[in-house]
């Protein structure tokens, strides 16, 4: 999975409230983040969810394509 670019993605949106964008870390195999409110630290971490959940539905049909090929 590629937290970074994830990462880099999160730290691009900023608080509909306040107008600051975040700061966004990468702890070993997880994400940080430094917000200016709690509500936009929730939206970060369902945004950041869905995200992963992509890269790793992409990352699997990637997998599975390449082991169809091994077959053939």
């Amino acid at each position: 999975m590629k937290l970074t670019a994830i990462q880099k993605q999160l730290m691009q949106i900023s608080c509909p409230v306040h107008g600051v964008y975040p700061e966004v870390h990468i702890w070993g195999d997880q994400l940080q983040f430094k917000c200016c409110c709690e509500d936009f630290r929730r939206q970060l971490l369902r945004h950041a969810d869905s995200l992963m959940y992509q890269t790793l539905h992409e990352d699997m049909g990637k997998e599975i394509r390449r082991i169809m090929k091994g077959k053939g």
